[in-house]
């Protein structure tokens, strides 16, 4: 989000990653309404930030 707000990176991948953080917060939403843990939800935050790591390193 600071490379965003710096005006750095390309428009596709600003949009993928307003994109991801959506379905993010889409997916945690769902897993606290249905009966899910917080911890839960950071366990998925947390595997979609190491698939963006190895994605940005290519």
């Amino acid at each position: 989000m600071s490379q965003i707000a710096l005006g750095r990176g390309s428009a596709a991948e600003n949009l993928r990653m307003v994109t991801e953080k959506m379905a993010a917060l889409n997916e945690a939403t769902m897993t606290i309404a249905t009966g899910g843990t917080a911890h839960k939800v950071v366990k998925g935050y947390r595997r979609r930030v190491r698939a963006n790591i190895m994605r940005l390193k290519r």
